[in-house]
């Protein structure tokens, strides 16, 4: 059962999707770790590029009413809305996609498929806002943070025929290892390949031929054309079950039934389409046997290693022990004849003999070097293994410290109930919260969510506040004609709090009230009004002295259970238990997952309602 995509499924995907370039995006859609992104223009309509991560990355047709906003949605919604895809590109044959988009900033969206995955927004260089946060020893994924790319494996595209075939020979893994893990190829190709060539896939370096090596490199490059030129994309059925999709036709069970498609998102939609077992599921339960498989590779190695060090210091004492021996023989090499038995082959363009010793291990002999340079690039050798084992032995800790901070997080999750967002309502696209008297009150998030609150939702017999500060939310009250002084006091601490105010860390401050008639879009006479910002006519009814603090709490609304983050008042006046927060030292992530177990609702709904900035718990 194919469980994620290689890096050449992802070459193919990235050569389907050239079609969207000069497209514009359109929307974005998130449910969990799935995200699809919209691209129109007229040359081709409507496309999604859907994601799941970790998984999967394929072009599609629009889904008809599916997809919920979602948190790392909306951020692509606010920051790509129109922009324009310029570029899509496979970085380095790994499996991570970067589309570029141009607005009057240049953006990009990445797509790491490997581990876990995740999907990152970054603007110049910048981390604006990651699917999952992460970290590594080499990087780390947050907002405000430079992106880097993963560390890179070899790129095998860019490999000459001679570099390729001194990779295999210094490989300590057999030749299908080898291809799999230092060249990047994956399981399923380097198997492949071996089956290709007719050549055992446990073969050792060692035991190869420059001829051999040259036809698994010919095959990989045939490889590489047939999916820039000749796809025959196609899913793989065993038993009723679709259990693989690949862009080129692979070796497969006799038994196995083949179904063909136009193009390999076509074969990968079909196949994920089929998938009855929860991947996620899967990849929770398998976290603990993947470290252990990865630290078993490593001892593995440490042994081979171990094992190297020995054979090449024997190699060079036996060169140190019997140099009168070996002069000679490098001499008669030298003239291009010798009929000692130990010589096994000779390569006179590259001036290296094949030499058995007693014992039968062999190993090669640079003849234009003296005995005692032979010896000496053994002795690197073997301080090289040595080298190789101290970094080895650090990576088995890691690997064990990460696989016990797995069992844990995963004990952790087994405890805990699973978390379910509560109802979605129209104005949760807004900051809101619902008033002591039970009026519905909306505020912007940016200046586009600003502008459009204004124009769609500021009515007759609503009532429109601001705070005295720049950068401070529009807020709307809905029917607020009819609410008296605590519900426009109200709105009014809610505009202060949401504003810049509160990560500057203020004392107080003031904000005001008016009548829809008195907001309007239109500057005075060779002004100029930014997005979001309103000339505001007539009188303005102040509040004066009000503080910046907020209550979160639980309350019922039309029958559902909602989590509501507002002024104090109207907070505890319908909610039984409330946490009241001010301005603080407290990053608002750590404060979002506290609440999230307190009111057992997701972290990204807790975080998506609190002030914009750090905070402290009263």
């Amino acid at each position: 059962m194919m469980k994620g995509m290689s890096s050449f499924d992802l070459m193919a995907v990235a050569q389907e999707l050239q079609i969207l370039v000069g497209g514009r995006f359109e929307k974005a859609f998130q449910t969990r770790d799935e995200i699809s992104v919209r691209v129109s223009s007229k040359e081709i309509g409507k496309k999604e590029i859907f994601s799941k991560a970790g998984k999967w990355l394929f072009l599609r047709d629009p889904r008809k009413g599916e997809g919920q906003p979602g948190t790392f949605a909306m951020v692509l919604r606010k920051h790509l809305s129109n922009a324009v895809l310029t570029k899509v590109e496979q970085h380095d044959f790994d499996r991570v996609l970067v589309l570029d988009f141009e607005k009057k900033e240049s953006f990009q969206l990445i797509f790491e498929l490997f581990g876990r995955g995740n999907a990152i927004l970054v603007k110049e260089g910048k981390i604006v806002n990651p699917l999952r946060r992460e970290s590594w020893s080499s990087r780390e994924i947050k907002i405000g943070e430079d992106y880097k790319f993963p560390p890179s494996h070899q790129n095998p595209q860019s490999l000459s025929q001679s570099e390729f075939e001194s990779l295999i020979k210094e490989s300590e893994y057999n030749l299908v290892r080898t291809l799999a893990l230092d060249l990047n190829l994956g399981g399923q190709y380097s198997e492949e390949l071996c089956h290709r060539t007719e050549i055992d896939k446990k073969s050792q370096p060692n035991e190869l031929s420059s001829e051999q090596i040259g036809k698994v490199y010919q095959e990989l490059q045939n490889i590489f054309q047939t999916i820039l030129t000749k796809k025959s994309p196609n899913a793989i059925i065993e038993d009723e079950q679709v259990v693989d999709a690949a862009p080129i036709s692979l070796r497969r069970p006799d038994d196995s039934e083949s179904r063909a498609f136009e193009s390999i998102s076509e074969a990968l939609e079909f196949m994920v389409s089929s998938l009855e077992v929860d991947v996620e599921e899967l990849e929770e339960e398998d976290e603990t046997a993947r470290y252990e498989r990865r630290i078993k590779q490593q001892e593995e190695a440490m042994a081979k290693s171990m094992e190297k060090e020995k054979s090449f210091r024997e190699i060079a004492d036996y060169l140190h022990a019997n140099p009168g021996q070996f002069e000679k023989l490098l001499e008669e090499l030298k003239t291009g004849t010798t009929e000692d038995t130990s010589v096994k082959s000779i390569n006179h363009e590259t001036s290296i003999a094949r030499i058995s010793l007693p014992d039968g291990k062999e190993f090669e002999l640079n003849y234009r070097d003296t005995v005692y340079d032979n010896a000496d690039h053994f002795y690197q050798k073997a301080k090289k293994e040595k080298s190789k084992r101290d970094r080895l032995r650090e990576e088995i800790a890691k690997s064990q410290q990460a696989m016990e901070k797995a069992v844990k997080q995963r004990e952790r999750r087994e405890k805990l109930p699973k978390i379910e967002p509560t109802k979605q309502f129209w104005f949760d696209a807004y900051r809101w919260f619902i008033s002591s008297e039970g009026y519905l009150v909306i505020a912007g998030r940016d200046a586009k969510s600003n502008d459009r609150i204004v124009k769609r939702h500021l009515k007759d017999g609503d009532r429109y506040a601001h705070a005295d500060v720049k950068g401070a939310p529009s807020v709307v009250v809905k029917e607020g004609s009819k609410a008296t002084e605590v519900t426009l006091r109200e709105a009014c601490e809610f505009s202060l709090s949401f504003s810049k105010a509160w990560s500057s860390r203020v004392g107080g401050g003031s904000a005001y009230w008016v009548k829809p008639e008195q907001v309007s879009k239109r500057p005075e006479s060779g002004e100029f009004l930014p997005r979001g910002a309103f000339v505001i006519r007539g009188k303005r009814n102040h509040y004066r002295g009000l503080e910046l603090q907020v209550a979160v709490g639980e309350i019922e609304y039309e029958g559902s259970r909602k989590v509501m983050c507002g002024p104090i008042a109207a907070v505890e006046t319908q909610s039984k238990r409330s946490v009241v927060l001010r301005p603080g030292d407290t990053k608002k992530e750590d404060i979002a997952k506290e609440l999230s177990q307190t009111f057992q609702v997701p972290v990204d709904e807790i975080a998506r309602i609190l002030p914009p900035g750090g905070v402290e718990v009263v």
